[in-house]
């Protein structure tokens, strides 16, 4: 069955938590009630055909998403998207790093960096025992935090280009998946 990066994204998540769904339930032991054995003495056998069986779907559902990941890391890579992803991982980091700067206030003058320290060192003569050797300034002056304003701007407007590009990439993109897998899918209600 062929299908878009879109749809194939949306199947591995289904997939991924069917998994860990089923991998909750595989535990390797079962609590039998004593009235239950006494009656059934099949009761073991019959919990651990169900824990294996549980295995085998688990793995089941491993093998086909490894396969359905490397094919769409494979049709990623035919299609340039590797690269989009790259730049777009570029561009989100340099985002983030420009709003922790832009957080700060603009940098004061050397006066009033002066005067803050005149203020620390006539507070530190009165509580001795208290003493700081250092103060906060901020570095970046109004100017900079301009100029950064100003980078975030074109980095946001970049992501939303890439994202789009992304989004066109991963309709005209498709993947196959086997027709059996695509059915076991179906068969443990997953698509």
């Amino acid at each position: 069955m062929e299908i878009n990066l879109r749809r194939a994204s949306v199947v591995q998540n289904a997939i991924r938590e069917a998994i860990t769904e089923r991998a909750s339930h595989l535990t390797g032991n079962q609590n039998v009630e004593l009235w239950r054995f006494a009656g059934d003495s099949n009761c073991v056998e019959q919990a651990r055909a169900e824990q294996l069986s549980l295995l085998a779907d688990i793995n089941q559902l491993e093998d086909i998403l490894f396969t359905l990941r490397l094919s769409v890391g494979q049709a990623n890579a035919a299609n340039g998207i590797n690269s989009v992803l790259t730049e777009k991982a570029v561009a989100q980091a340099r985002v983030a790093r420009l709003q922790r700067l832009l957080r700060n206030p603009p940098a004061v003058s050397a006066g009033q960096i002066a005067e803050q320290v005149k203020h620390v060192q006539a507070n530190n003569d009165k509580n001795a025992y208290h003493s700081r050797d250092e103060i906060a300034v901020n570095l970046f002056t109004e100017q900079d935090l301009q100029g950064f304003r100003e980078q975030m701007v074109h980095s946001r407007r970049r992501l939303n280009e890439l994202s789009d590009m992304l989004v066109a990439a991963n309709v005209k993109s498709t993947v196959v998946i086997a027709h059996s897998d695509w059915q076991l899918l179906e068969q443990l209600d997953i698509v």
